[in-house]
């Protein structure tokens, strides 16, 4: 037989449950707005009939059992969801990244890009200069027209220096991205060490710290849309979270990365880039590298390093660009210095090998007269006679022989800005600051004799028109023949045939895809630009809708609907009534028991 109040110890259970999951559903509705929130249930589990020990013993065949227990407060969530979640959102935030940024280089060229005409942009000024040069064909010896070509020549000069200098400023800012990025990883690892604290030792008395584990899971999936992630729990519930190879986080202790600016840069001339390291105690790059899997980090420096077709980013576009810039320099500076100048204002008389651009010597890397040390770019390194190879570093200067070896370091000095290098058999080098050499450095370099460039890139402000055109439009070398002044025993009048030439050179009309084409190249490059722009954005539109969906099963798992939710308000109120109702009915019936009986004969 069971005991009198057996009945009320079963409802008085139910009342409980039903009214602790009332509060967790007023929870759940109460956070279905917060970012990162799971919602929560109550794991309940049936309570067998319990079994006396008494001398008598007891019958448990008919004996109901206990009611409800409570076993503990859970997030619905999927492990494999959030597993699968985060290695695709490190490889969506990655393409994000690159179609962001290289987004940046495409509307550089988005008009064009657009329409692929000659309406604006490099393409609008080659039609220009093309234009000037064939009015100048037609009257090479009209003044107008004359400085009309060096104006548009001017324009293409400097939207080709603009471009380089916009381009390399977006590459400074994603190095600063990678330093921040950096940051950023270090410090939410250090947030995850301090929440695995506390959830430990809140969860040692057996309760779960969901609340404490959704803000974990939230900067878990921040941290892999950073840097690819790999996160387990150890066999004592410890988190783990480990990317390029190594622990970030181990439960309560974290690593740390840093940044060193020691990455040689693709582009050359400019500065060293933000290489990624582990950290030492103090915070200082150690020798390990960090190896960077998918995620945003890795998209910045896709696009600031990229130097190749298949990894294009800022480094290839500058780089094309230069290889136009030489190809033009090279090509209308041929035909042009074959031409003879027109006499008139300050020139003098006709005269040949003017060059139409200031250029370094580009000639296969290679230049062996010294006068041609003029522009040579000093960020970059010079051999002389195969014993010395020079590196400039700011104002320091490190010679090294060809075993690689440093035999001298030198310093500028500030005042008179000479470089003392005759401990090593070059002279004394007057150095600029401006990339560009003068005769100094030409004499210097002729005492050791020729000179074999290992480098040879133009800095900023190497590519312009030549100084004798920019002093006289009379030095534009119109004719293939010499052109006689007025009173001069010849007088040939001179002809555009140069002019014409050079018109050539640009673009011809008939076939825009000739490979000496000017145009025609700067016109594939805006093409590989967009093959490239498409293939990025056509990947990361993929990835999105991967992360997508697998962000939809994880909402459809571990979201709090509120219809739902009200549903089961609703569900669980009805539980409270019908526990309330039992005990009301077994307190009626012990009432009749305890007064309703023992009164006959009274």
């Amino acid at each position: 037989m069971r005991s009198t109040f057996y009945g009320l110890e079963i409802a008085k259970t139910g009342l409980f449950v039903a009214q602790n999951q009332q509060d967790i559903t007023g929870h759940n509705m109460s956070n279905s707005a917060t970012a990162g929130y799971t919602r929560q249930r109550l794991v309940t589990q049936s309570m067998p009939a319990s079994f006396g020990g008494t001398f008598i013993g007891i019958d448990n065949k008919s004996t109901a059992g206990r009611g409800v227990n409570t076993i503990h407060i859970e997030q619905v969530r999927n492990p494999f969801l959030d597993y699968q979640y985060r290695k695709e959102n490190s490889a969506s935030t990655n393409w994000a990244t690159q179609e962001q940024y290289f987004g940046y280089i495409e509307a550089l060229f988005s008009v064009e890009l657009d329409e692929m005409s000659a309406s604006s942009g490099l393409s609008s000024i080659f039609e220009k200069f093309y234009n000037s040069l064939y009015a100048l064909s037609e009257n090479p010896e009209d003044q107008e027209i004359r400085t009309n070509v060096r104006t548009t020549a001017s324009t293409l000069v400097d939207s080709m220096n603009s471009y380089y200098d916009s381009l390399v400023k977006q590459q400074d800012t994603l190095n600063e991205s990678v330093r921040i990025t950096v940051n950023e990883i270090n410090s939410i690892a250090q947030d995850i060490a301090a929440l695995n604290e506390k959830i430990y030792g809140y969860e040692l008395s057996g309760a779960k710290a969901n609340d404490l584990r959704d803000q974990r899971n939230l900067l878990l999936d921040t941290l892999s849309g950073i840097v690819e992630i790999n996160t387990f729990e150890d066999t004592n519930g410890r988190l783990v979270v480990q990317a390029g190879g190594r622990d970030l986080v181990r439960h309560t202790s974290y690593n740390q990365l840093a940044v060193e600016n020691n990455v040689p840069n693709s582009i050359e001339g400019e500065a060293d880039m933000f290489g990624v390291y582990w950290a030492d105690s103090e915070g200082n790059p150690t020798i390990i590298e960090f190896e960077i899997g998918e995620g945003a980090l890795k998209g910045y420096m896709a696009i600031r390093d990229g130097a190749t077709e298949s990894n294009m980013g800022i480094p290839y576009v500058i780089q094309q660009l230069n290889d136009m810039c030489n190809k033009v320099v090279q090509q209308i500076n041929g035909v042009h210095s074959e031409g003879w100048t027109t006499p008139g204002g300050l020139n003098g008389p006709s005269r040949t090998g003017v060059n139409f651009f200031y250029y370094p010597d580009i000639k296969e890397n290679n230049f062996t007269e010294p006068a041609n040390a003029s522009g040579f770019n000093w960020g970059g390194s010079i051999t002389a006679k195969g014993k010395f190879t020079l590196t400039a570093n700011g104002d320091n200067v490190e010679v090294r022989n060809s075993s690689g070896a440093l035999v001298y370091t030198g310093t500028v000095d500030a005042a008179s800005g000479v470089l003392d290098l005759t401990a090593v058999g070059l002279g004394k080098v007057t150095w600029q600051d401006n990339g560009e050499t003068n005769a100094n450095v030409a004499a210097a370099i002729a005492s050791v004799g020729s000179v074999e460039a290992a480098k040879i890139t133009a800095k900023k402000g190497s590519f312009k028109i030549d100084q004798a055109i920019m002093d006289d439009v009379f030095n534009i070398a119109a004719s293939d023949v010499l052109v006689a002044g007025v009173g001069e025993t010849n007088q040939q009048r001179g002809n555009g045939k140069v002019a014409m030439a050079l018109c050539e050179l640009i673009y011809n009309k008939d076939d825009m895809s000739k490979p000496d084409n000017l145009n025609g190249d700067y016109r594939e490059l805006l093409s590989s630009i967009s093959t490239r722009m498409d293939y990025v954005k056509k990947t990361s539109s993929s990835q999105y809708v991967m992360l997508t969906h697998l962000e939809q099963q994880r909402k459809s798992v571990s979201d709090v609907s509120v219809d739902e939710e009200m549903t089961n308000i609703v569900r669980f109120g009805h539980s409270y009534n019908a526990a309330s109702r039992m005990i009301t009915a077994i307190d009626e019936e012990l009432d009749k028991l305890i007064n309703g009986t023992g009164i006959v004969g009274r």
